[in-house]
């Protein structure tokens, strides 16, 4: 069994060594896959463009090591290693080598590609002083980068705890004046009975289950469960059609939008379109969704991930794994969007969490979110503070998505630079690149 080393290895950032895997290699694939320190391995093939011929240097980190099919290996010999393997990170990154490979969907840039992509040799002096110099840029960026990383995090950490105080009663007044949270919910409670005394089969009751406490509320304040909050109407829950009812194959360039589950950002809609027929709509129409219904997602990272569905969607259905819910009018539907990004309540909710390669929340685990229901009136209240406060937090996300894009294109730019012979001063005494390559062709 030898240690080898898949596309999944190879990063921008070098060689990932946490999940390399074993397998037994034959004396002759030994050698013919052996790594040796300096070797540069790129990945062979990607759905990006600007994936494909992804490199990254070997250092022997581990002793013995192999590579998979999925990677190519380039040993270089009079060319400076270190000049090679940023050429092929600029090569990569610009798209050049998918550019250069073969296929439609999945690009693969494969041997032959390799051995006829150009490179635009330096002299051997030129490409160390090249290299000395990308990487005193690319230096000073990687600490830019760094700062703007840490503030972006504690902008998140803030958004966190800004949540978790608000959704404590610690950011708003409470107001003796106002009506108890526990008359809201009977009220809600009544209405649902009246309307839903006969219960649809897709919507089963699970009434009976008292919500969880999961920290202590103000005074006037109530647990419940989020199907406890929905409107007094059947399916006010329910997820997509499934199966061959909606496929890709439906989807069209215009009509009627589908939101899946790249639409559920994390509190935000995200705009990924996707269309269907009027004709297919109207048979769907039992998924549909209108502006203000909350979807939820039931499948992926940061599970209960919910968002609320802007005024400009509609008409529109749900796809399979992200659920409508359509709250009460008494509720602010901002606030219960608020609410399911608390920290805390993720945390409750990760033991109803399924999988692991693909993490899922039923349905009925969706039902029985426990959700902190303050009064409306400290509801509104509630949303206001936090909107205020985010706003500011979004301000300083923004700034640093900007220094991060700035930063992405003077790498870019860099390494223009350098591989146009811009970046470093030419000495007339270094020799020249032809003379060295005639020097290679001749066996020298």
């Amino acid at each position: 069994m030898r240690p080898y080393l898949r596309a999944a290895n190879v990063t921008w950032k070098g060689i990932r060594l946490e999940d390399v895997k074993e397998m037994n290699f034959a004396d002759n694939d030994f050698e013919t896959y052996r790594l040796e320190p300096g070797d540069i391995l790129l990945n062979e093939a990607s759905g990006s463009p600007n994936e494909v011929g992804k490199p990254a240097i070997w250092r022997g980190e581990i002793e013995g090591a192999c590579f998979q099919n999925t990677l190519l290996r380039l040993r270089a010999s009079a060319v400076d290693v270190g000049y090679l393997y940023w050429y092929c990170f600029f090569a990569a990154l610009t798209g050049r080598f998918g550019e250069a490979g073969r296929g439609v969907n999945i690009r693969h840039l494969g041997k032959q590609g390799l051995m006829r992509f150009p490179i635009a040799v330096a002299p051997r002096l030129q490409q160390q002083r090249i290299v000395a110099a990308i990487e005193e840029h690319f230096s000073r960026l990687d600490a830019a980068a760094g700062a703007a990383c840490a503030a972006g995090l504690k902008a998140a950490a803030s958004r966190r705890s800004i949540l978790v105080e608000a959704l404590s009663g610690r950011l708003s007044a409470q107001n003796q004046g106002d009506e108890p949270a526990s008359m809201l919910l009977d009220r809600i409670a009544a209405a649902g009975l009246r309307s839903k005394s006969l219960p649809s089969a897709d919507e089963p009751q699970t009434q009976g289950r008292e919500p969880v406490s999961l920290w202590e509320l103000p005074r006037g304040w109530a647990w419940a469960q989020l199907q406890d909050l929905t409107a007094s109407e059947r399916r006010s829950i329910t997820d997509g059609p499934f199966g061959s009812n909606l496929k890709t194959a439906h989807y069209t360039t215009t009509g009627p939008r589908v939101i899946r589950l790249q639409n559920i950002g994390d509190g935000e809609f995200k705009r990924e379109d996707a269309h269907i027929s009027p004709e297919h709509f109207e048979s769907l129409r039992a998924h549909s969704v209108q502006s203000g219904d909350l979807i939820v997602a039931s499948l992926g990272e940061s599970l209960p991930r919910a968002c609320l569905v802007p005024h400009w969607v509609p008409p529109a259905i749900v796809k399979a794994d992200c659920i409508r819910v359509r709250l009460h009018s008494d509720v602010n539907r901002s606030y219960v969007n608020m609410a399911l990004q608390d920290p805390r309540l993720r945390r409750a909710t990760a033991a109803d969490i399924k999988g692991v390669g693909r993490p899922r929340l039923g349905l009925r685990g969706i039902r029985q979110l426990t959700v902190p229901v303050p009064p409306r009136a400290e509801q509104d209240r509630i949303v206001e503070v936090i909107e205020a406060q985010f706003a500011r937090l979004g301000a300083i996300s923004g700034a640093v998505s900007a220094v991060m894009s700035k930063i992405e294109a003077m790498r870019r730019t860099v390494l223009a630079q350098a591989f146009a012979g811009r970046l470093v001063s030419q000495s007339p005494s270094d020799e020249a690149a032809s003379v060295m390559l005639e020097r290679i062709g001749a066996g020298a």
